[in-house]
């Protein structure tokens, strides 16, 4: 996974704008590459899925909420 440092500023500002931009909703999809229902849900589900790492949606779930891995010493 890339780290935030391993960016270059130019990279940094970047995404940083390009995040201000999705939460004005500025953002549109490509025609033609959105999907709905039940595929839309999968894609979602696999998207979180490799972003977290996890191998069950319930440990995606508390890897995103920020709760450690039943795994994980506390």
């Amino acid at each position: 996974m890339i780290e935030r440092d391993d960016l270059s500023d130019k990279d940094q500002a970047y995404y940083e704008d390009l995040a201000d931009r999705a939460e004005r909703g500025e953002l549109r999809p490509v025609p033609g590459t959105a999907v709905y229902g039940d595929a839309a849900r999968e894609t979602a589900q696999a998207m979180v899925m490799a972003a977290t790492g996890a191998s069950t949606v319930d440990e995606a779930t508390s890897i995103a909420l920020g709760r450690p891995q039943s795994s994980t010493p506390v």
